[in-house]
């Protein structure tokens, strides 16, 4: 803020030029702030690049000015600490850009209401990562999507460091079974359980699962089965979360 001293101007035409002048500069959000400027090279891909700030609070806002190299960056608002900023990277990049704060209390209202959600956060695989199994199944039972057989055309996943975070599960009739997810390269090649769960009847039908996808090739392909039990008109969603896609 601005504060300049105007009561001892006897003109009155620069005495008012003057007040419009203050009013302006104050209304400027910019100028209401406090803000550094950064100019950092990054040289490879980086998922959480640490960045010493020298800020005496956590900064909330940045401002970019330019960048040139690989544009594919983010920062990790989330993991920003009294020391230090985080920046995600995909390749060699510079960056220039003003971190701070703004003071403006509708920021902090603003910010509140609509959290910053970053690429490494939990992300839902659209559209949807969604499996079937119509009418009583049991052992060996391929789960299908969009009526086909996800060992012979599994659902492409988009993320290219994805982990899988959470099954939601859906039945007609409550039971004890056990489902495997898989990954293939289509009809099944290159076939490799990634991780299975149980299911109770009167049980919990959302589990948190923690089962990385390995990148054998880019043509991966997420595949169910049934393993134990049997099931009714079933419905199994996936949860992945990735940081680049």
């Amino acid at each position: 803020m601005i504060d300049l001293i105007l009561k001892d101007i006897d003109d009155i035409h620069i005495r008012e030029n003057f007040f419009r002048l203050k009013n302006f500069l104050n209304g400027q959000v910019l100028f209401d702030g406090d803000f550094k400027l950064f100019d950092v090279k990054i040289d490879k891909k980086e998922t959480s690049f640490k960045l010493p700030h020298g800020l005496t609070f956590i900064p909330a806002d940045i401002i970019s000015l330019s960048a040139s190299g690989n544009m594919n960056y983010f920062f990790r608002f989330q993991e920003f600490t009294k020391t230090d900023m985080f920046i995600t990277t995909e390749g060699p990049v510079r960056l220039r850009f003003l971190a701070g704060k703004l003071r403006d209390p509708t920021t902090s209202r603003a910010a509140a209401a609509f959290p910053i959600v970053s690429l490494g956060d939990t992300l839902p695989a659209s559209p949807g990562f969604i499996f079937s199994a119509i009418d009583t199944k049991s052992v060996g039972f391929w789960l299908t999507s969009e009526q086909i057989p996800t060992n012979v055309v599994g659902i492409p996943v988009v993320f290219s460091d994805a982990v899988i975070l959470r099954v939601a599960i859906g039945t007609q009739v409550e039971s004890n079974y056990t489902i495997g997810i898989y990954q293939h390269e289509g009809n099944s090649l290159n076939l490799l359980q990634l991780g299975q769960f149980d299911v109770t009847s009167g049980g919990p039908k959302r589990i948190d699962l923690n089962f990385p996808i390995v990148y054998s090739s880019p043509n991966v392909q997420l595949a169910c089965r049934i393993l134990s039990g049997t099931t009714n008109n079933l419905k199994a969603t996936l949860v992945l979360k990735g940081s680049t896609v």
